[in-house]
């Protein structure tokens, strides 16, 4: 990472505590807000903790602790099949904001791991089957609103299998080649590079070459 990075984590820091208060004075009863919850990482889960962390935190866990309060806000199948829900916060920069409000998650480069990192965390909080929020924060433009994008089940358990694919791949010592770039061909131009320019992620010249 950049020498001068820690400024920009900084402000994803605050915006993210602003945002868990905003959240916390609007929700109503029936609902109960916990924020930096820890968890423990899936039963399936390369079990190496030199390399890989074996617990991390959830930015924000919401349970409905009073069905009869909760209705007054949900329709009735959401109360009964949703009754808890992981929401992640994510600080973005105007193009990525806008770009986040319009996207198809079931289709979109997942090129900073978002979806991973959710599919992971709802499987290991056992709320895979009831999806996930992401919430996209814009930090260059701070009067617009909260950005909650719904993430489908579907969509994250398509991603729960990826990952233990990618892990048995791993553990077994066999190189994925550009499967990035194979799953979405020039999507993946920002992270990967494109005509000279240099890309997202550090190893693309490694990736390519796989190629």
């Amino acid at each position: 990472m950049p020498d001068n990075i820690g400024p920009t984590f900084a402000v994803g820091h605050l915006l993210h505590e602003v945002s868990y208060a905003a959240v916390k004075s609007a929700i109503p009863d029936g609902f109960k807000v916990e924020t930096e919850k820890a968890v423990d990482l899936p039963e399936w889960w390369v079990k190496e903790p030199t390399h890989f962390n074996q617990s991390g935190h959830v930015d924000m866990f919401i349970s409905i602790t009073d069905e009869r309060e909760a209705r007054k806000y949900l329709p009735e199948d959401v109360v009964n099949e949703q009754p808890k829900m992981l929401v992640d916060f994510k600080t973005m920069g105007g193009f990525s904001y806008r770009k986040h409000s319009k996207a198809d998650y079931s289709r979109a480069v997942d090129g900073f791991g978002y979806l991973a990192q959710l599919a992971v965390y709802t499987e290991a909080l056992g709320t895979l089957g009831s999806g996930a929020i992401l919430a996209g924060i814009n930090r260059d433009s701070l009067m617009q609103p909260l950005m909650p994008r719904f993430i489908a089940p579907s969509t994250l358990m398509k991603e729960v299998e990826r990952l233990k694919r990618a892990f048995d791949s791993a553990t077994q010592l066999q190189d994925p080649g550009p499967e990035f770039l194979i799953r979405h061909g020039a999507e993946a131009n920002f992270f990967c590079g494109r005509g000279g320019k240099p890309g997202y992620c550090p190893f693309k010249t490694a990736c390519k070459a796989m190629g």
